[in-house]
């Protein structure tokens, strides 16, 4: 019984190294394509009150229009992606224009301030 479950962890922390590996070896563009379709399963409206900015930085661009009910769980994804990204040795900054939210053809969109 203890072999087996000694098994079953070792089998599991293998699982978890390999899975966090492969996020390592993601190229940007893979993170932020990752990024993007989160973001558009989270980003339907029928009205901009319903509409938040969440998530963004580098390399995933500078904050999202979505869902207030969404908001937590892109920020925690956009966290996760930059991280891995990070632990990667790469790096990137930019500064990101003043925004708001719309919704527009249906969807929650980050809109540049004029």
């Amino acid at each position: 019984m203890l072999q087996t479950r000694l098994v079953e962890y070792l089998l599991a922390s293998v699982i978890v190294m390999t899975a966090t590996a492969c996020d390592r070896e993601k190229s940007s563009a893979e993170r932020v394509e990752e990024y993007q379709r989160f973001v558009d399963e989270r980003s339907s409206c029928t009205s901009t009150s319903e509409c938040v900015l969440a998530g963004g930085g580098c390399p995933l661009g500078c904050g999202s229009g979505v869902r207030s009910e969404h908001a937590e769980a892109v920020n925690a994804k956009a966290k996760q992606l930059i991280s891995a990204y990070e632990e990667g040795g790469q790096a990137c900054k930019y500064r990101c224009p003043s925004q708001h939210v719309e919704c527009r053809a249906g969807r929650c969109t980050a809109v540049p301030d004029p």
